[in-house]
């Protein structure tokens, strides 16, 4: 299920609060919809994955219930006094909805961004909404953007890899280099083999490799026979030029 998806019932139900006159509620579940809605395409795997990796090292949010009114009166928007709890809340009964109506694989990815949910119960949607923006926003910043391979670190790779040549020396630091940076996904790491494999003929083939091993194994198995076709092309034109 697409992260959108959630978000636009997120949105609806949002109003739902709103016309109910429950402005607080309403304008906390809107605030975390236009969260959702940060990650477009992605789906509730994706991004719970990545709200967890982004979250995994920050310091535990100083709010907790027995604080609520003091940190209440510092806040100003209606979305600030709402917990994620409440959300969590609205989760489950849409995830009930779905399994009423049949839509089980729905219920499984709201049940699943629930669950994700869990840890940070105690924080105010507001509060939770800024953390991880701050969090994506500070990844980029730092060149990791997982949502492409262009990012000034990780795309550096195929160019200087192609940039080497059939030059072993300056060839095999970039190649373990590219082997040791755990931002190379896998995906990455396809589209990093595609490049380097096709680039130099002009193809637009798509390769598909099963595992990172295998695409590793690709690109330095053309390395090598780029290398032994130009060794051969060298000897040829040596044996040319001397007859």
């Amino acid at each position: 299920m697409k992260v959108v998806e959630v978000a636009k019932v997120l949105a609806v139900i949002s109003k739902i609060y709103q016309e109910a006159g429950n402005r607080g509620t309403a304008d906390g579940i809107l605030t975390f919809a236009e969260l959702l809605r940060d990650y477009k395409d992605g789906t509730i795997t994706t991004f719970v994955g990545r709200v967890k990796r982004e979250l995994s090292q920050r310091q535990v949010h100083p709010d907790i219930r027995g604080t609520a009114d003091a940190n209440a009166i510092e806040r100003q928007g209606p979305a600030d006094v709402v917990r994620i709890s409440e959300i969590r809340a609205v989760l489950d009964k849409l995830c009930l909805i779905y399994i009423s109506s049949g839509a089980r694989s729905q219920a499984g990815d709201c049940e699943k961004l629930s669950e994700a949910l869990n840890a940070h119960e105690d924080e105010f949607v507001g509060d939770f909404v800024k953390t991880v923006r701050n969090a994506g926003a500070r990844e980029k910043r730092n060149g990791v953007n997982r949502a492409g391979t262009d990012s000034a670190d990780v795309g550096r790779y195929a160019p200087m890899l192609l940039a080497a040549g059939t030059n072993e020396l300056a060839f095999n630091p970039v190649f373990s280099a590219m082997k040791s940076d755990r931002r190379v996904t896998k995906p990455i790491l396809d589209a990093i083999a595609n490049r380097y494999l096709n680039e130099p003929i002009g193809s637009n083939h798509v390769y598909k490799f099963k595992t990172k091993t295998h695409a590793f194994d690709a690109i330095k198995d053309k390395f090598f026979e780029r290398a032994q076709a130009k060794s051969k092309g060298d000897i040829i034109d040596r044996l040319m030029s001397s007859s």
